[in-house]
């Protein structure tokens, strides 16, 4: 019985050393394989880097135009609106000046005296001719606009 507590031991003792020796070569296959993967991942940053700052410029760019084209379609708006509310207030000038128009040719038809109409109302027929060429030519600046 002594011999085979003894021989026990030994095995033991044996099974302890593969184990210690099996666990010293796990330890180290796993450093070398951690050292693998972290060689892998410095090497992945690097590459990774140097794309974002290769592609950095025509991010940058493309951004850049983007934002450019957004500020020219505003400030292109803010000008078809702008040149709409003049159209508008000139056609009401216009309308006002019609009206006037009428009003004299009425009086004059009322004297008998409609023969004299284009040298009364020369004054007037140069305004609503001069609003009507304004009109036309922010009615041509809108078609120009690159928004509309």
């Amino acid at each position: 019985m002594k011999k085979a507590m003894t021989d026990g031991k030994k095995a033991g003792k044996a099974a302890g050393k593969k184990a210690a020796q099996a666990s010293k070569t796990v330890r180290k296959e796993i450093e070398k394989k951690s050292e693998s993967l972290k060689m892998n991942l410095v090497r992945g940053a690097a590459a990774l880097a140097r794309e974002v700052e290769e592609r950095t410029p025509a991010v940058k760019k493309a951004l850049e135009s983007g934002v450019g084209k957004v500020m020219h379609m505003t400030g292109e708006a803010a000008r078809l609106a702008k040149l709409k509310v003049e159209i508008a207030a000139l056609r009401n000038e216009k309308a006002k000046l019609l009206e006037q128009l009428g009003g004299e040719v009425w009086h004059l038809h009322q004297q008998k005296r409609l023969n004299a109409v284009e040298r009364d109302l020369a004054e007037v027929l140069r305004k609503l001719e001069e609003l009507t060429v304004r009109i036309r030519g922010k009615e041509s600046e809108i078609e120009g606009l690159s928004i509309t």
